[in-house]
Parts: C-alpha cells; sequence; structure tokens
C-alpha cells in the first residue's frame, strides 16, 4: 500500500487532520469534506426539481442531458 509523504513534517501525511493542510478556495470543512461540493448538491437538486414541474422543449432536454447526463432525461420520461 502507498502512502503520502509530508516532507514538512518529515512523517506519513495524516490528510485533513494534519495542522497544515489547507485549501486554496478556503473550503475545507473539519471533517475533512468540502464545502463547494455541497452548496453544488443544492443547485442539482433544484434543477431537477424545476424540470419535473413543467414540460421542456427538446433544445432544453439536450441542454439539460448534457450538463446532468444521458440518465437524468430518462428519469423524466
Amino acid at each position: 500500500m502507498k502512502t503520502a509523504f509530508c516532507r514538512w513534517v518529515g512523517d506519513e501525511c495524516i490528510g485533513y487532520k494534519c495542522q497544515f493542510a489547507y485549501c486554496a478556495k478556503r473550503s475545507l470543512l473539519p471533517d475533512g469534506r468540502c464545502s463547494q461540493a455541497f452548496s453544488r448538491r443544492g443547485e442539482e437538486e433544484d434543477i431537477v426539481k424545476e424540470a419535473t414541474k413543467e414540460d421542456w422543449g427538446e433544445d432544453v432536454r439536450k441542454i439539460i442531458a448534457k450538463k446532468l447526463g444521458k440518465r437524468f432525461l430518462d428519469e423524466l420520461d
């Protein structure tokens, strides 16, 4: 099994638990998850709710298929 080595401390890397762990976008939560991933997930759910409420045209369905995938369109039908 491969392990990462920290050059700052000179020991095995412990990931997000390290006091030197840093996120360039400052989105690292204390438990090691990314807070931006949660905000994006909520936006996708809003799009899903809107798409199920209204009947979209074919051009809009193609755009949604590109963004969310073909599986999403199959669920709408």
